[in-house]
């Protein structure tokens, strides 16, 4: 049996965004500590808490909407007499409801400033806007950009404003080139499917681009995420985070001759490729988030 880790990634992507947002409110926490916030257990696992819920909120209607998923899951029962739908829609109840209540907690206790509401509540708009109809756009082919965004940009603002309050340059600093290298790894982890794409004309954002353009994108964006790492030093950025992120870069540059190669029509490695898109993404977070959580 060969092993596939793009399939596998595909299968378990609510876990795999579990962990990455893990990861991000972390470092965003990290950055608030580092400026002199206070960070306390109990407010960190309520606002990790919310995001958990968010994340499987939009996993859950998703699915629920998800024609596909539905006719692929026909007949399907949970626990042995809850239908498949049913379940999805059970999960979008449960989730939104849990989100409700840490949301209430959080205003009780204090730490749920008019910016950071402003922020949650942008939250659950991408949220929304990716996964309910009429807009739907995880089928519009721009689904895949609000991700990023709301993942790589929001998940630690959200963290770093629980414990600092308002919002800081580093957070932008940070947000640009982890969207970049989100959206890069995106497009990698796309492109084995890209003919069952064409096949069923799923709207994504290969199938916006097309495959040429998609790899040419790919590699700019890597480029461009270190390029903005080594432009935030000028604007104030920790030294001491910035050069050991720099450290990757020969994994970036391993990926885009992957890339090319692909390109210029070699048989794809597509586990090479798929590892690697996820090391890059993953890694600089951790790098980040151990420099600024050890000053």
């Amino acid at each position: 049996m060969t092993f596939n880790f793009p399939g596998l990634l595909r299968r378990f992507s609510w876990l795999f965004y579990l962990v990455a947002a893990t990861l991000l409110y972390t470092l965003g926490v990290g950055v608030a500590s580092y400026l002199g916030g206070r960070p306390q257990p109990g407010i960190f696992l309520l606002g990790l808490g919310w995001i958990y819920c968010l994340i499987l909120f939009t996993y859950f209607s998703y699915r629920h909407f998800d024609i596909r998923a539905a006719a692929d899951n026909l007949g399907r029962e949970f626990f042995g007499f809850l239908p498949w739908r049913t379940a999805m829609l059970a999960g979008i109840v449960l989730t939104a409801t849990l989100a409700a209540s840490a949301s209430i907690s959080l205003i009780q206790i204090g730490v749920l400033t008019q910016e950071l509401g402003i922020l949650m509540l942008l939250g659950v708009a991408g949220a929304c806007l990716y996964t309910l109809p009429p807009a739907r756009l995880a089928t519009s082919g721009y689904g895949e950009l609000l991700v990023s965004v709301l993942l790589s940009a929001v998940v630690p603002a959200i963290g770093f404003m629980l414990f600092f309050g308002s919002y800081h340059r580093f957070l932008a600093m940070l947000a640009f080139p982890l969207t970049a290298l989100h959206l890069a790894m995106t497009i990698a982890l796309g492109l084995p499917t890209y003919a069952t794409q064409q096949k069923y004309e799923i709207k994504t954002i290969l199938m916006r681009m097309g495959w040429e353009n998609s790899m040419t994108v790919h590699n700019l964006l890597i480029l461009s995420a270190f390029l903005l790492i080594a432009v935030a030093s000028l604007f104030g950025f920790p030294r001491f985070a910035l050069f050991p992120s720099l450290l990757i870069f020969p994994l970036g540059g391993f990926e885009i001759f992957l890339m090319m190669r692909i390109a210029a029509g070699v048989r794809p490695n597509w586990n090479a490729l798929a590892i690697s898109a996820v090391a890059l993404f993953s890694i600089p977070i951790y790098i980040f988030s151990l420099a600024f959580w050890t000053r």
